[in-house]
Formats: C-alpha cells, sequence, structure tokens
C-alpha cells in the first residue's frame, strides 16, 4: 500500500526532527565543558586550569583579601571562596571596560 502526500510529509518532518536533535546533542555534548558559565573556586582546583586561560570565576571575595600594589594599576591580588576554601587570585593587566 502506498503512502499518501500526508503520510509521507509528516515521515519528513519526524526525520528531519530527529536528525536535528541527534545533531544538536551531539554539539551540546562536545561543548560539555565549554558551555559553562563560570567555575566555582574548588572546580578551578580540581579541573587544574592552565595558567593564562580566560575562565569566569564564581564566588565571593574574601574579607580583607584586596591588596593593590601601591599604584593605582594592577597588579592587584585577592582570594575569592565558595564555601570554606579561599582561592587566591592575582590580575596583571588593567581591570577590562564596564560594559554601558
Amino acid at each position: 500500500m502506498a503512502m499518501t502526500r500526508k503520510q509521507r510529509r509528516t515521515t519528513m518532518i519526524v526525520s528531519a526532527l530527529v536528525v536535528l536533535g541527534a545533531a544538536v546533542g551531539l554539539v551540546l555534548y562536545a561543548l560539555e565543558d565549554t558551555i559553562v558559565f563560570f567555575y566555582t573556586p574548588s572546580e578551578v582546583v580540581e579541573k587544574k586550569i592552565q595558567l593564562g586561560q580566560r575562565f569566569r570565576l564564581g564566588g565571593l571575595v574574601a574579607d580583607g583579601s584586596v591588596n593593590r600594589a601601591g599604584s593605582s594599576s594592577p597588579p592587584l591580588r585577592w582570594g575569592c571562596r565558595r564555601t570554606q576554601s579561599c582561592l587566591p587570585m592575582h590580575r596583571a593587566q588593567a581591570r577590562p571596560p564596564r560594559p554601558t
């Protein structure tokens, strides 16, 4: 028995959605580590993020940990904490401009 036009169209749409879903799943799987919005201090230590690699750090600045190096420009040192652990941080470049 031959399929009607409506059945063929429905089959094509369902097949396209399955292929699209598989493609999206593969892309999300490939971007698993890079799709993170920010890393916690403990994740930075666990993943051993390489020196010079850019990442966003989540957490709070530890009380009394901000240390400026004399002038109004960097370097700037501070400690970032999420729970009990405190991760020492250092920024050698000038702060980026604030978004307007």
